[in-house]
């Protein structure tokens, strides 16, 4: 079923185009990350569509558009030239939308259907945030407006009266049940988090929330470092991001939630740092892309060291009944674009 050409006018399309965990290389992705200043200067290029947002979290870059039928895929020739790399070689990690199609992916990814943590909620904020953005640029108008305004209901309905977000758990709290498995009562304990964006927030905030003793963050913008301690509260402080390796001598529990070049730390730095910790556990949590510490720390005796994939994989365990709803998800997302969006006498 096509979209309505009582929505998207006759001889225009649109389209989705997408990078994900789910149909990219690792490296690919990686060369098309988006910091935020450049997400804004992404929508100063004059591309051939009427209508423009660009969604880019650390799992996935996607574009969606209104286009004249018959543009050449833009999309594609704008993020090879961001990662370096052949068109050919990135149209191989990407999908391509259409239509409902386009609306029915959107839909499927704000609701966390897509997401490597099944149901997870952040991706929800995070879609709204690429809208908004591209609000501000004064990037879209009619089609897309009301494309995303509408895929905000849909999620909503689907994560209140389904069963994708059942036993809801976000990385922070995945994070903070794992740092208890190995200490215990956090009360004693100091926790590291490099890094204030997205993730770093919501981790930090986490321990916070669960009485962490004391919370030490450093950023790469020390102001941002000081609003988040601010925001905290009590029992937290601030330190420059280049003192990272002195705050192992004391930290328990060390948060990486940086974009890196290269990991801020390997197994024989570390050892030497151990030494002075008379045996105390030291428990990493890697949420960077690309990854914060060499994976080479895990085979220090007392380290503990856990990836993005390691807490993805623990929220999916056991939600058999996120998992056995996905199917009933997309069906209700099918036919509510359907009646919303196309030539259906539903509509």
């Amino acid at each position: 079923m096509k979209v309505s050409e009582n929505f998207v006018p006759a001889g225009k399309v649109l389209r989705a185009v997408s990078c994900n965990v789910h149909c990219a290389a690792d490296d690919v992705r990686l060369k098309l990350a988006f910091p935020r200043e450049d997400v804004g200067a992404f929508y100063e290029t004059a591309f051939p569509c009427d209508e423009i947002v660009l969604l880019a979290t650390c799992n996935r870059i996607e574009i969606y558009s209104v286009v004249s039928a018959g543009t050449e895929n833009f999309e594609a020739a704008a993020l090879a030239a961001r990662a370096g790399v052949p068109v050919e070689k990135i149209e191989e990690n990407l999908q391509f939308f259409e239509g409902l199609d386009a609306i029915a992916h959107l839909t499927a990814v704000a609701t966390g259907l897509e997401s490597k943590m099944v149901g997870e909620i952040e991706i929800f904020g995070q879609v709204k945030d690429a809208y908004d953005m591209a609000v501000s640029k004064n990037k879209t108008r009619r089609v897309l407006n009301k494309v995303f305004q509408k895929v905000f209901h849909f999620a909503k309905y689907l994560r209140s009266n389904t069963a994708i977000a059942q036993g809801q758990v976000s990385i922070g709290n995945v994070a903070v049940s794992l740092a208890q498995r190995i200490f215990g009562d956090l009360s004693r304990s100091t926790v590291f988090v490099a890094g204030t964006g997205d993730a770093g927030k919501k981790v930090a905030r986490a321990f916070a929330n669960r009485s962490a003793g004391t919370i030490v963050i450093a950023s790469r913008h020390f102001e941002n470092a000081c609003a988040l301690a601010e925001e905290i509260g009590a029992g937290t402080s601030v330190t420059p991001l280049k003192n990272f390796k002195e705050h192992l001598r004391s930290a328990d529990i060390v948060i990486g939630a940086l974009s890196v070049p290269e990991p801020l730390i390997d197994a024989g730095e570390l050892g030497t740092l151990l030494r002075s910790r008379d045996g105390r556990p030291l428990f990493f949590i890697d949420l960077g892309q690309p990854p914060n510490f060499a994976a080479d720390l895990a085979t220090l005796s007392e380290v503990w060291l856990y990836t993005l994939d390691d807490l993805a994989g623990i929220a999916n365990k056991n939600l058999q009944a996120r998992l056995a709803d996905m199917d009933a998800c997309r069906q209700e997302i099918t036919a509510r674009v359907n009646r919303s969006f196309g030539n259906s006498p539903e509509r």
